[in-house]
């Protein structure tokens, strides 16, 4: 939602249309609007775990920043293959594979430091213990297999198809798997 109501604040965009180029003053307001709403719904599911107290694992301020992360790649990534690549589009997905690479680690590092034993549990789970599989599949197959091939610069449809459905799903894994690991199961049962 993001990444389409861009073009209505910033014509140049490589994706933008008439639609927005012709905008008037309300129209504009609109805009405005429906991306305030966009960065909204982007960063919701991140606030509502950051709230979930009783899970300490959740209860970072770096929650809504990595979901708003996720959200932002994986609007790259469709908006990538849907522009056949363009070139912005390619330089502004690497730069959130970086990014959000970059929020997990601080995430995960920050818990090592200045969490609760509950969080430090979870984030064992999550980097080494009964999720690390999926949390390191996520990770490479995500984000570092789309990042390469980026680098690449692989120019074909398929290409860039393949680059959006990896990160999609990448995106989609690290959101569970955080779920997961967050959830703690009592020993009775």
């Amino acid at each position: 939602g993001i990444l389409y109501v861009l073009p209505g604040l910033f014509p140049g965009l490589p994706w933008s249309d008439a639609v927005f180029a012709d905008a008037g003053p309300g129209t504009r307001v609109l805009i405005v609007l429906m991306a305030l709403m966009a960065v909204l719904i982007a960063v919701y599911p991140g606030l509502l775990l950051f709230e979930s107290l009783a899970v300490p694992f959740w209860a970072s301020a770096l929650v809504p920043l990595l979901f708003f992360a996720y959200a932002i790649m994986s609007g790259m990534a469709l908006m990538f293959a849907l522009t056949s690549g363009a070139h912005a589009l390619a330089w502004g997905l690497g730069l959130s594979l970086v990014a959000s690479l970059l929020l997990t680690w601080l995430y995960l590092h920050t818990i090592v430091r200045n969490a609760p034993t509950a969080a430090k549990e979870a984030r064992r789970r999550l980097t080494s213990g009964r999720w690390a599989w999926l949390f390191w599949l996520t990770i490479v197959v995500g984000q570092l297999v789309p990042l390469v091939l980026l680098l690449a610069g692989l120019s074909s449809t398929a290409a860039h198809w393949v680059i959006a459905v990896l990160v999609l799903a990448g995106a989609f894994g690290l959101r569970y798997v955080q779920l997961l690991a967050g959830l703690l199961k009592s020993p009775l049962g």
